[in-house]
């Protein structure tokens, strides 16, 4: 493949979870079993981008970002998708959408202003945003339980409209569940994840104003 960075095997994979939100995006009003799998397999693809990128020596920065906005752009889609399903809901996954949104920008240029090399790897004051970034475990555990609860609500609400046996809404009941504390939680640590990168950025600026001010 040379030197196209475009045609890395980990940017591959990307671009498929392109293409399933893109399948979602048409088709949620219309096939919510085939919807609720393309989500879930763009979710699915993003645990083997990373292992590409190292696996084959492929890490580059296109990726780090395309990555990421994957990862942001569906789970907005998502949020959108459900403040339609329960208007009476709407605020609170709007809410989430934005905040997710937010949090991750804010961390993302904190690490770059702060000359850090990642924002997974970057320093915190918080210990629940250390633990969150740093113990694989819990980390997969609230990525894994977010992307079950958007999956389990989006089914839920069309539970009436699918030819699926009892089992299945046992079982995605069930999961949601389940899924509705880590949701919460991950909404927290959003939040956390924003107090932690808004008070570096502004640490960080007011250094950079001091160091100025004694050069002159």
């Amino acid at each position: 493949m040379g030197d196209n960075i475009f045609l890395y095997i980990p940017n591959l994979i990307d671009y498929g979870r392109v293409g399933c939100i893109i399948y979602v995006c048409f088709y949620y009003n219309t096939n919510p079993l085939m919807t609720a799998f393309m989500y879930a397999l763009s979710q699915a693809l993003d645990a083997f981008d990373g292992m590409a990128a190292r696996k084959f020596n492929q890490c580059n920065a296109f990726g780090a970002v395309l990555d990421m906005v994957c990862d942001r752009v569906s789970d907005a889609i998502m949020l959108s998708i459900l403040a339609q399903l329960y208007p009476s809901l709407s605020g609170v996954f709007l809410l989430a959408c934005g905040l997710d949104i937010g949090s991750h920008w804010y961390q993302t240029y904190s690490t770059q202003y702060c000359g850090e090399a990642h924002h997974k790897t970057a320093k915190t004051e918080y210990r629940l945003l250390h633990i969150y970034y740093n113990a694989k475990g819990f980390l997969f555990t609230m990525v894994l339980g977010m992307e079950m609860f958007l999956v389990n609500m989006y089914l839920k609400a069309h539970e009436h409209n699918i030819d699926v046996p009892d089992w299945f809404k046992i079982v995605n009941t069930s999961l949601l569940l389940f899924s509705v504390p880590v949701f919460i939680l991950k909404s927290f640590i959003s939040v956390i994840q924003l107090m932690s990168a808004s008070q570096k950025i502004c640490r960080h600026e007011t250094q950079l104003k001091l160091e100025a001010s004694k050069k002159k």
